[in-house]
C-alpha cells in the first residue's frame, strides 16, 4: 500500500500504477531495464505529433531506486504510441569526452 492507501499492483513486465499526489493523477510506471545507467532520456515518439502525449506533462522518464522508468498519465495512458528511449552511463560520457579531447589535441598538433 502507498501512503494514501492506494494499492500498487506490479505486472509481469514490472509495470505499476501510482497516484501522483500533487496533480491527483494516476501514473503508469514501466522499468527501462537500464539499472546501471546514470542518465535516461526520450529520443523520440511515434507518431511524434500525438497531442495526448506531451513530454514532462503526460509522460517522462525518472530514476527510482536502482532503475529508470517511463511514466505515462492521463490521456497518454490509452494512446497507441511507441517511445524510443536511451540510457547512458557516466563512464560512457567520460570516454566520449576523452576521445573528443584527444582528437582536438591531435588536430592542433598536426596543424602546427
Amino acid at each position: 500500500m502507498t501512503s494514501d492507501d492506494e494499492p500498487i499492483t506490479i505486472t509481469e513486465s514490472g509495470c505499476f500504477m501510482e497516484k501522483e499526489i500533487e496533480k491527483q493523477e494516476l501514473r503508469n510506471f514501466c522499468p527501462l531495464q537500464c539499472a546501471n545507467a546514470d542518465f535516461a532520456y526520450v529520443i523520440g515518439r511515434r507518431p511524434n505529433d500525438n497531442a495526448s502525449c506531451i513530454e514532462g506533462v503526460t509522460f517522462n522518464v525518472v530514476k527510482r531506486r536502482n532503475d529508470w522508468f517511463l511514466w505515462r498519465a492521463n490521456d497518454c495512458l490509452t494512446e497507441e504510441i511507441q517511445f524510443d528511449l536511451g540510457c547512458i552511463t557516466s563512464q560512457y560520457l567520460d570516454l566520449k569526452n576523452a576521445e573528443t579531447t584527444t582528437t582536438t589535441a591531435s588536430k592542433s598538433t598536426t596543424s602546427s
